[in-house]
C-alpha cells in the first residue's frame, strides 16, 4: 500500500492522544466500579458504582478511542 508520509504523520501525532484518552476512560470504570471498594479511598459519599449505562457508554466510547487509530491509518 503507498500513501503520502505527510498524511501519515499528521494523524499520527493524533494516535497517542486516542489512545490515551481511551485508556483513561478504561481506568475510570474500573476505579468507580472496583478499585474505590478495594481501599484505594474511603468516603462515604463516593460510595456507588457506576450506573449500567454510564459503564456502558464509558466502555463503549474506550473500544472507539483504542481501535480506531487501526482504522483511521487504512483510510
Amino acid at each position: 500500500m503507498i500513501f503520502a508520509a505527510s498524511s501519515f504523520e499528521a494523524w499520527h501525532e493524533w494516535f497517542g492522544m486516542l489512545l490515551l484518552g481511551g485508556n483513561g476512560l478504561l481506568f475510570y470504570v474500573l476505579y468507580r466500579n472496583r478499585w474505590q471498594f478495594k481501599g484505594w479511598y474511603r468516603s462515604a459519599s463516593t460510595q456507588l458504582k457506576l450506573r449500567r449505562p454510564v459503564t456502558t457508554g464509558c466502555v463503549a466510547a474506550a473500544v472507539l478511542l483504542i481501535s480506531s487509530p487501526i482504522f483511521l491509518f487504512w483510510i
